[in-house]
């Protein structure tokens, strides 16, 4: 029949005193290979700026955006948008490396504010390749503003046509000798709705030609390096390599006698 080995609480405390050699070396031991990763591990120090998204008052009861916060964000984390000048800034390789040293967070809603952070090798270098990113991200808004505006435009058209239909129908009903007041009120009121779409439509043309994002504040660098984390490093060492001695006195408590045993 299989034996199931059972530790009890005495058992695990005298195995910790009779091993306690050996878990002191196992610490030691990760603790030094942590220490030596932490020195030869790439040193990173993180920049940070925010970016408002501006938004327009089109109408009394009605705001605009280019995009809605989190579909822009989207926008600007395709590694397509970096530029080869934001690469060659930047020192890497792929937009995809180098969105893996970016965060993304959007702190407000009205206006909207959305925070990049960015980790490099120097201060400096995190500085000039955030700006650069920066740059990139205008380059979306400008295309954004493009697309938008064609959409504006096209509504503004349709608002237009439909007014000057309207029009001639309310000549129609007006001109009748029992004109049917329901309808002339009716004819009215859509002519007054689209009157106002037409001045929202300017108003949001208007909007787009002065820009709608802009940098919040001075970017901000660290002068401390945020990578690595010598101290969480080392410590981390230290508790694996107990944990593993531990696991290697646990076994030789259950495995040497079985052996002696068979033999």
């Amino acid at each position: 029949m299989n034996h199931i080995y059972h530790l009890s609480l005495k058992d695990f405390l005298t195995m910790i005193k009779r091993s306690w050699i050996n878990l002191f070396i196992f610490s030691a031991v990760g603790f030094i290979v942590a220490f030596i990763y932490s020195i030869y591990a790439p040193t990173l120090f993180l920049a940070k700026a925010e970016i408002r998204l501006h938004q327009v008052k089109i109408s009394g009861y009605e705001w605009a955006s280019l995009d809605e916060p989190n579909a822009f964000v989207a926008r600007i984390k395709n590694p397509d948008i970096i530029t080869e000048k934001t690469l060659g800034d930047c020192g890497y390789d792929s937009g995809e490396e180098m969105l893996k040293k970016m965060q993304f967070s959007i702190l407000d809603q009205a206006p909207v504010i959305i925070r990049l952070s960015l980790k490099n090798r120097t201060p400096d270098l995190s500085r000039k390749c955030l700006l650069s990113y920066i740059d990139d991200i205008k380059i979306v808004q400008k295309n954004l503003e493009s697309l938008r505006a064609s959409e504006y435009r096209a509504h503004k058209n349709y608002y237009i046509n439909r007014i000057k239909q309207i029009k001639t129908d309310y000549s129609v009903v007006a001109g009748q000798k029992n004109p049917d007041l329901a309808s002339e009120v009716a004819l009215k009121a859509e002519i007054e709705w689209l009157v106002n779409k037409v001045s929202s439509t300017d108003a949001f043309l208007a909007f787009g030609t002065e820009g709608s994002v802009e940098l919040n504040s001075p970017i901000s660098v660290g002068i401390r390096p945020v990578q690595p984390k010598k101290f969480l490093i080392m410590l981390s060492g230290a508790i694996l390599g107990l944990c593993i001695g531990l696991l290697v006195s646990f076994l030789s408590v259950i495995c040497i006698p079985r052996l002696k045993k068979s033999h």
